[in-house]
Protein backbone atom coordinates (compact mmCIF):
# COMPACT_ATOMS: atom_id res chain seq x y z
CA UNK A 1 0.00 0.00 0.00
CA UNK A 2 2.70 2.36 1.13
CA UNK A 3 4.26 1.62 -2.67
CA UNK A 4 1.14 2.30 -4.21
CA UNK A 5 0.60 5.66 -2.60
CA UNK A 6 4.07 6.57 -3.43
CA UNK A 7 3.36 6.07 -7.30
CA UNK A 8 0.60 7.81 -7.45
CA UNK A 9 2.25 10.91 -5.38
CA UNK A 10 5.30 10.69 -8.00
CA UNK A 11 2.83 10.74 -11.00
CA UNK A 12 0.65 13.45 -9.88
CA UNK A 13 4.19 15.24 -9.33
CA UNK A 14 5.49 14.64 -13.00
CA UNK A 15 2.13 15.76 -14.46
CA UNK A 16 1.45 18.52 -12.45
CA UNK A 17 -1.92 20.31 -12.72
CA UNK A 18 -3.08 24.14 -13.71
CA UNK A 19 -3.94 26.59 -10.52
CA UNK A 20 -5.75 29.32 -10.18
CA UNK A 21 -3.45 32.67 -9.29
CA UNK A 22 -6.40 34.99 -9.02
CA UNK A 23 -10.01 35.19 -8.87
CA UNK A 24 -12.62 37.77 -8.44
CA UNK A 25 -15.88 37.44 -8.78
CA UNK A 26 -18.17 34.25 -9.63
CA UNK A 27 -16.71 31.90 -11.81
CA UNK A 28 -17.38 28.08 -13.27
CA UNK A 29 -15.34 24.63 -13.74
CA UNK A 30 -17.31 22.39 -15.50
CA UNK A 31 -20.19 23.93 -14.04
CA UNK A 32 -19.33 24.05 -10.67
CA UNK A 33 -18.26 26.71 -8.61
CA UNK A 34 -14.41 27.59 -9.28
CA UNK A 35 -12.53 28.52 -5.71
CA UNK A 36 -9.14 29.03 -5.27
CA UNK A 37 -8.09 25.72 -4.64
CA UNK A 38 -9.26 24.60 -7.93
CA UNK A 39 -7.03 22.21 -10.14
CA UNK A 40 -7.32 22.73 -13.41
CA UNK A 41 -6.97 19.64 -15.96
CA UNK A 42 -7.52 18.84 -19.60
CA UNK A 43 -11.18 18.86 -20.99
CA UNK A 44 -12.41 21.46 -17.86
CA UNK A 45 -14.35 24.68 -19.01
CA UNK A 46 -13.91 27.59 -17.58
CA UNK A 47 -16.43 30.80 -17.45
CA UNK A 48 -16.56 33.52 -15.22
CA UNK A 49 -19.59 35.86 -14.95
CA UNK A 50 -20.44 39.25 -14.79
CA UNK A 51 -17.20 41.52 -13.26
CA UNK A 52 -15.73 38.47 -13.05
CA UNK A 53 -12.13 37.93 -13.49
CA UNK A 54 -9.58 34.67 -13.42
CA UNK A 55 -5.75 34.12 -13.99
CA UNK A 56 -4.45 30.95 -14.25
CA UNK A 57 -1.15 29.65 -14.47
CA UNK A 58 -0.60 26.18 -16.32
CA UNK A 59 2.50 23.66 -15.92
CA UNK A 60 3.33 23.82 -19.03
CA UNK A 61 4.21 27.17 -19.46
CA UNK A 62 1.03 29.28 -20.20
CA UNK A 63 -0.67 32.13 -18.08
CA UNK A 64 -4.24 32.86 -18.90
CA UNK A 65 -6.34 36.18 -17.80
CA UNK A 66 -10.20 35.29 -18.65
CA UNK A 67 -11.75 38.29 -18.46
CA UNK A 68 -15.90 38.55 -16.97
CA UNK A 69 -18.60 36.82 -19.29
CA UNK A 70 -16.12 34.56 -20.94
CA UNK A 71 -15.56 31.22 -21.46
CA UNK A 72 -12.62 28.74 -22.40
CA UNK A 73 -11.90 24.95 -22.83
CA UNK A 74 -8.47 23.45 -21.88
CA UNK A 75 -8.40 21.22 -25.09
CA UNK A 76 -5.04 19.71 -24.85
CA UNK A 77 -2.84 19.96 -21.72
CA UNK A 78 0.46 18.35 -21.39
CA UNK A 79 2.50 19.58 -19.11
CA UNK A 80 5.39 17.37 -19.82
CA UNK A 81 6.06 18.27 -23.78
CA UNK A 82 4.89 21.90 -22.75
CA UNK A 83 2.01 21.33 -25.05
CA UNK A 84 -1.42 23.86 -24.75
CA UNK A 85 -4.31 24.01 -26.84
CA UNK A 86 -6.91 26.37 -25.77
CA UNK A 87 -10.79 27.09 -27.34
CA UNK A 88 -12.00 30.43 -27.04
CA UNK A 89 -15.68 29.60 -26.65
CA UNK A 90 -16.83 33.15 -25.92
CA UNK A 91 -15.73 36.40 -24.74
CA UNK A 92 -12.12 37.38 -24.27
CA UNK A 93 -8.87 36.27 -22.93
CA UNK A 94 -5.31 37.47 -22.59
CA UNK A 95 -2.40 35.02 -23.20
CA UNK A 96 1.01 34.66 -22.20
CA UNK A 97 3.72 31.96 -22.98
CA UNK A 98 6.70 32.08 -21.14
CA UNK A 99 9.65 32.57 -23.88
CA UNK A 100 12.36 30.34 -21.22
CA UNK A 101 9.92 26.95 -21.34
CA UNK A 102 10.04 25.31 -24.17
CA UNK A 103 6.73 24.56 -25.94
CA UNK A 104 3.67 24.98 -28.02
CA UNK A 105 0.62 27.50 -27.02
CA UNK A 106 -2.10 27.60 -29.29
CA UNK A 107 -5.82 29.66 -29.12
CA UNK A 108 -8.62 28.26 -31.50
CA UNK A 109 -11.88 30.63 -32.00
CA UNK A 110 -14.90 29.55 -34.10
CA UNK A 111 -13.21 31.04 -37.24
CA UNK A 112 -9.07 30.72 -36.42
CA UNK A 113 -6.13 29.27 -34.87
CA UNK A 114 -2.77 31.46 -33.42
CA UNK A 115 0.20 29.80 -32.26
CA UNK A 116 3.30 30.93 -30.38
CA UNK A 117 6.25 29.42 -28.88
CA UNK A 118 6.87 32.61 -26.57
CA UNK A 119 4.65 35.61 -26.41
CA UNK A 120 1.61 37.78 -25.01
CA UNK A 121 -1.76 38.43 -26.80
CA UNK A 122 -5.07 39.01 -26.60
CA UNK A 123 -8.15 37.39 -28.16
CA UNK A 124 -12.16 38.44 -28.02
CA UNK A 125 -15.03 37.95 -29.56
CA UNK A 126 -16.74 40.85 -30.82
CA UNK A 127 -19.73 42.09 -29.67
CA UNK A 128 -22.19 41.96 -31.96
CA UNK A 129 -21.11 39.43 -34.50
CA UNK A 130 -21.10 35.99 -32.92
CA UNK A 131 -18.17 34.87 -34.95
CA UNK A 132 -16.37 38.19 -35.44
CA UNK A 133 -12.64 37.53 -33.78
CA UNK A 134 -10.03 40.82 -32.78
CA UNK A 135 -6.68 39.39 -31.62
CA UNK A 136 -3.54 41.69 -31.30
CA UNK A 137 -0.03 40.74 -29.74
CA UNK A 138 1.61 42.98 -26.91
CA UNK A 139 5.04 41.18 -27.26
CA UNK A 140 6.35 38.77 -29.84
CA UNK A 141 4.75 37.14 -32.87
CA UNK A 142 1.72 35.03 -33.16
CA UNK A 143 0.40 33.03 -35.93
CA UNK A 144 -2.96 33.19 -37.59
CA UNK A 145 -4.63 31.09 -39.61
CA UNK A 146 -8.02 30.18 -40.84
CA UNK A 147 -10.02 27.70 -43.64
CA UNK A 148 -9.45 30.37 -46.08
CA UNK A 149 -6.49 31.79 -45.90
CA UNK A 150 -2.88 30.60 -45.24
CA UNK A 151 -1.35 31.64 -41.73
CA UNK A 152 0.41 34.96 -41.46
CA UNK A 153 2.02 37.04 -38.74
CA UNK A 154 0.70 38.96 -36.77
CA UNK A 155 3.80 40.82 -34.87
CA UNK A 156 4.13 43.27 -31.41
CA UNK A 157 1.96 45.85 -31.44
CA UNK A 158 -0.35 44.86 -34.59
CA UNK A 159 -4.16 43.54 -34.71
CA UNK A 160 -6.24 42.41 -37.13
CA UNK A 161 -9.50 40.93 -37.30
CA UNK A 162 -11.24 37.42 -38.31
CA UNK A 163 -14.89 37.79 -39.74
CA UNK A 164 -17.76 35.26 -39.86
CA UNK A 165 -16.49 34.22 -43.32
CA UNK A 166 -12.90 33.07 -41.56
CA UNK A 167 -11.26 35.94 -43.35
CA UNK A 168 -8.17 37.85 -41.84
CA UNK A 169 -7.62 41.71 -42.21
CA UNK A 170 -4.19 42.70 -42.85
CA UNK A 171 -2.34 43.16 -40.10
CA UNK A 172 -2.33 47.15 -38.82
CA UNK A 173 -0.13 48.94 -35.85
CA UNK A 174 -2.66 49.33 -33.05
CA UNK A 175 -1.06 51.88 -30.87
CA UNK A 176 -4.27 51.68 -28.46
CA UNK A 177 -3.70 48.55 -27.79
CA UNK A 178 -0.82 49.09 -25.41
CA UNK A 179 -3.82 50.62 -22.93
CA UNK A 180 -4.98 46.97 -22.60
CA UNK A 181 -4.16 45.89 -18.97
CA UNK A 182 -1.50 43.06 -19.62
CA UNK A 183 -1.18 42.77 -16.54
CA UNK A 184 -0.63 38.91 -15.60
CA UNK A 185 0.56 39.25 -12.07
CA UNK A 186 -1.35 38.39 -9.16
CA UNK A 187 -0.65 40.56 -6.52
CA UNK A 188 -1.22 43.56 -8.89
CA UNK A 189 -4.08 45.91 -7.18
CA UNK A 190 -5.78 46.08 -10.68
CA UNK A 191 -5.98 43.43 -13.29
CA UNK A 192 -9.14 43.83 -14.76
CA UNK A 193 -8.89 45.61 -18.46
CA UNK A 194 -11.34 49.00 -18.59
CA UNK A 195 -10.68 49.11 -22.37
CA UNK A 196 -13.88 49.19 -24.20
CA UNK A 197 -12.60 47.00 -27.11
CA UNK A 198 -15.47 47.43 -29.60
CA UNK A 199 -15.44 50.69 -29.27
CA UNK A 200 -11.74 50.64 -29.94
CA UNK A 201 -11.62 48.92 -33.14
CA UNK A 202 -15.05 48.97 -33.93
CA UNK A 203 -14.79 48.02 -37.44
CA UNK A 204 -11.50 49.80 -39.23
CA UNK A 205 -10.02 46.51 -39.48
CA UNK A 206 -12.88 44.94 -42.24
CA UNK A 207 -11.56 46.70 -44.95
CA UNK A 208 -8.83 45.75 -45.84
CA UNK A 209 -8.68 41.88 -45.91
CA UNK A 210 -7.12 39.80 -48.64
Amino acid sequence: MKLALILFFTSSTIFASGKVLHLKGKALINGNKLTRSSVIEQNDIISTKENSLVLLKLSSGATIKIAQNSSLKIAVYKPKSNQTLIHLLKGSSFFKKDPQVKGKLNVKTRVASMGVRGTQFFVSYGKDKKDDVFMCVNKGSVWVSSDKKKAIIVNEGEGVNINSKRKISRPKFLPWTKNLNWSLNPSAKNLENDAKIQEKYGDPLTQDYD
